[in-house]
């Protein structure tokens, strides 16, 4: 209780003792007034260490004690614990930190999905792969067709006779399409004498040649090369082989259709396919014998018997 309130209740009780008591205070007006002015000076003296005339406020209770601004304070240092009792739960590690995204990606993406990018690298090298397979595979093809060809050859060249053919086997007949004669007369070379067929690719049903040679038999004459295949695409594929496998080959519309001239030392050659009826034929000559024109007027001359 402050200085004030005591000194007023200190007052009041003294003048209440008065009033009852005032006979008795009334005998001893000496001892009355010097008690009550020494209970005046005391009321009125301040006790020490305290303000005289500053009225203290009433202590505010446990509920008013804090203002709102403590509460925030408070608020703000509450401790982890409290936040716990509170209901707030801590964001779990994985929330926290979020690793970043490709763009595109999708924040639902599973672990170990692929980029777009990365998959259109997959597809390209996955067709990649598909091409070389396709492409050995075709390789493949190739080499064992080659190889059955190589070794029907092989039979056909080891079932021969002294004379070069199979034995009891018909062999393609070349002589009606270009004569000893023929070449004689369409080159200007009397001297030109029939040899045969050529040396190094055996006669067949399906092949076979003629031969040609000058006086000078150092020097190539001329000379014809026939083939026939049993269906339209063999005769096309040897057509193109033919045409790849010679030297300096280049196309030619002299003769139409599927034509193309080729040259090698002095030697010219022209050759010609006609699908229709499954041929393939070439002419060659040096070019000591003969030039181009009479080259083209032999070839064109073989086209028309065939």
């Amino acid at each position: 209780m402050s200085s004030r309130v005591l000194r007023q209740n200190l007052v009041s009780i003294l003048s209440v003792a008065a009033v009852i008591g005032f006979g008795g205070l009334a005998a001893c007006d000496g001892c009355g007034s010097e008690s009550e002015e020494s209970a005046e000076e005391q009321a009125e003296v301040p006790e020490e260490g305290e303000e005289t005339e500053a009225p203290e406020e009433e202590a505010p209770s446990d509920d008013t004690a804090k203002e709102p601004g403590d509460k925030k304070v408070e608020a703000g240092k509450a401790s982890p614990d409290d936040k716990k009792v509170a209901g707030d739960k801590e964001p779990p590690a994985a929330d926290q930190k979020k690793p970043a995204t490709e763009p595109g990606a999708g924040a639902d993406a599973p672990a170990g999905a692929l980029s777009p990018e990365e998959k259109r690298r997959e597809e390209r090298e996955q067709r990649i792969a598909q091409l070389k397979r396709r492409n050995e595979e075709r390789r493949k093809e190739r080499l064992e067709r080659h190889a059955d060809k190589a070794k029907t050859e092989r039979e056909v060249v080891a079932e021969r006779g002294s004379g070069g053919t199979k034995k009891n086997q018909p062999v393609l007949d070349v002589s009606r399409f270009l004569s000893v004669q023929d070449v004689r007369t369409l080159t200007g070379e009397r001297t030109l004498t029939s040899m045969g067929h050529l040396k190094g690719i055996s006669t067949s049903e399906g092949y076979n040649s003629a031969y040609f040679a000058p006086s000078v038999r150092a020097n190539f004459g001329v000379s014809l090369q026939v083939w026939k295949e049993r269906i339209r695409r063999d005769a096309n594929q040897r057509y193109a082989q033919m045409r790849a496998d010679f030297p300096n080959a280049e196309d030619t519309t002299a003769l139409g259709g599927k034509s193309f001239i080729s040259y090698f030392d002095d030697i010219i050659s022209l050759t010609f396919a006609d699908l229709t009826k499954r041929v393939i034929v070439s002419v060659s000559c040096s070019q000591k014998i003969c030039t181009g024109d009479q080259l083209l007027s032999m070839a064109n001359a073989v086209k028309e018997k065939l």
